[in-house]
């Protein structure tokens, strides 16, 4: 059984490492991560109706996190789609200072974006420190790439740390989640560093 076990264990590096000789150090780990978190399936259609609701801010008391300053701009209400999730990226350094307001990062989406027929075709990628994405060959146009962009957005959750810690164990790609929170501007003290 062990002879069995060790030649299966060095079939599989060998592998890994065939299908991974080409890739750099933040692909590989962003492909590791993306094997890890099992995604949600669901049936063709729209599954969030409702786009996002924006409200006036109730206080616009600034307070600091790390080296950040925080503003409030406004309140916010959104059903959503999580179509990608990232956990402590630090590949930039302008990545490794955003790990100071919070370590989640996720994509999310609503309308045309939270339908399985389109999330089947949608691949995620960072390219320079931000998160971009396209649709796959075979995508059949169901809606057009305007109106699929239009329905989502990139978020870092800011939270407390236990909230972030449930963040990083429970939030899964796939998942339908509510969202009630504050939009923010985060100026981090170097005055380099923007993030809204």
């Amino acid at each position: 059984m062990k002879k069995f076990f060790f030649i299966v264990v060095i079939f599989g590096g060998a592998l890994l490492f065939f299908h991974f000789k080409d890739k750099n150090k933040a692909e590989i780990i962003e492909e590791v991560r993306s094997w890890m978190s099992a995604k949600k399936r669901y049936p063709p259609g729209i599954l969030v109706e409702d786009l996002p609701q924006i409200g006036r801010i109730r206080s616009q008391k600034t307070w600091t996190k790390g080296n950040y300053t925080v503003t409030p701009v406004a309140q916010f209400h959104a059903q959503c789609r999580v179509l990608q999730k990232w956990v402590d990226l630090k590949s930039t350094e302008f990545q490794r200072q955003l790990l100071e307001l919070g370590r989640v990062e996720a994509a999310l989406g609503w309308g045309p974006a939270s339908d399985q027929d389109v999330v089947d075709h949608i691949v995620f990628y960072w390219q320079q420190g931000w998160y971009s994405w396209k649709l796959t060959n075979g995508f059949n146009d169901k809606y057009p790439w305007p109106k699929i962009h239009a329905n989502m957005c990139y978020a870092r959750l800011v939270g407390e740390p236990e909230i972030e810690q449930r963040l990083v164990q429970s939030l899964g790609v796939g998942d339908l989640i509510e969202i009630d929170g504050t939009l923010i501007n985060a100026v981090h003290s170097n005055g380099q560093w923007g993030f809204t």
